[in-house]
């Protein structure tokens, strides 16, 4: 499933040591971006800023061979009548992030969002000239505030994050060429550092279900669920059996932990729907109890005893609950 990202402006150096600028900026069916699709943002857009005003910040969408997937930091996003506005606090762990927060404040930086396209919508719309353009109604935000070394655009344009990694441009190390050692944090920023707190297998998706609303959340975690066990059973069928290739010991302990988390996980949840949900009673049909109790004669082994007409209406149902799944009691 590939992802969609927004050019937004030049990344601001500010006053209290933090970047900021417009992660997307907005506009109408007369003025939308560049790509045949002539995409809009409004500030009637769904961005989920009323479930999160805050953002990872990354630098060029985890794309750089560098900077990879390092967080630079977390952004306060809001809106205005422009667009929706971001600032970040720049961490400064290492001269990595040091020279980050360097080009950002020569102008060699712009400010672009990512979002998952499968929970993109949009809008068709006719400008004033008759031309078809789009109107994005949801953009969720809060997962890819990228700082990017593409120059900003005169109008922010949407794209695949596939077509944004084939197309040409400056890479991390490119942007430092020619600066001096204190314009890039003071050292020498060797070429194989690897990044400092690397984020843990699992942490991205468990960032992205956080981010959702619970409805869509329910459906993304059925989702995962689906396809965890879709996975595994490919894993054993495919990679295992048809080439030779026995799970190891490392990836046995794994599933070990996903299923004792996950027996726990079923429990909980079965317990939160009997909660708001609990079983409706079971309701005989008045024909099968009358079918039921004619036939009590055969259904009863002792005859030495006889029955009133509730004893033989309650013994029925007994029997007819027993069959279809019910409970036997009296």
């Amino acid at each position: 499933m590939d992802s969609l990202i927004n050019y937004g402006s030049e990344v601001k150096a500010l006053d209290n040591g933090k970047v900021g600028g417009y992660l997307v900026y907005f506009s109408t069916a007369d003025d939308p971006d560049q790509t045949t699709s002539r995409d809009f943002f409004t500030k009637n857009t769904d961005f989920g800023l009323d479930h999160n005003t805050k953002s990872i910040v990354l630098f060029d969408h985890a794309l750089d061979p560098t900077m990879k997937g390092r967080k630079l930091g977390k952004g306060e996003m809001k809106l205005d009548d422009v667009g929706v506005w971001i600032e970040a606090q720049i961490e400064r762990r290492d001269d990595y992030e040091k020279a980050i927060a360097s080009l950002a404040g020569m102008k060699k930086l712009s400010w672009s969002s990512g979002t998952a396209s499968h929970l993109v919508e949009r809008k068709e719309v006719k400008s004033a000239g008759e031309r078809i353009s789009h109107e994005i109604l949801t953009w969720p935000l809060g997962l890819d505030a990228s700082l990017t070394p593409t120059p900003a655009e005169p109008r922010a344009v949407a794209m695949s994050l596939k077509s944004y990694e084939a197309a040409p441009h400056a890479s991390f190390k490119s942007l430092l060429v020619g600066m001096s050692g204190d314009d890039a944090g003071g050292g020498d920023l060797p070429g194989d550092v690897p990044p400092a707190e690397p984020p843990e297998p699992g942490e991205a998706i468990v960032e992205s279900l956080k981010a959702l609303p619970f409805s869509q959340f329910l459906s993304a975690a059925g989702a995962v669920a689906d396809l965890t066990a879709r996975r595994l059973s490919w894993y054993d069928s495919e990679r295992s059996i048809k080439q030779g290739r026995p799970i190891s010991a490392e990836n046995l302990a794994s599933m070990r932990t996903i299923r004792d988390g996950m027996q726990g996980h079923v429990s909980a949840l079965s317990t939160l729907i009997q909660k708001h949900d609990p079983p409706a009673e079971s309701v005989k049909p008045a024909e099968s109890v009358k079918a039921e109790a004619g036939t009590l004669d055969q259904a009863i082994p002792d005859k030495s005893f006889t029955l009133d007409d509730a004893a033989r209406a309650r013994y029925a149902e007994a029997l007819y609950m027993e069959a279809h799944g019910g409970t036997l009691s009296f």
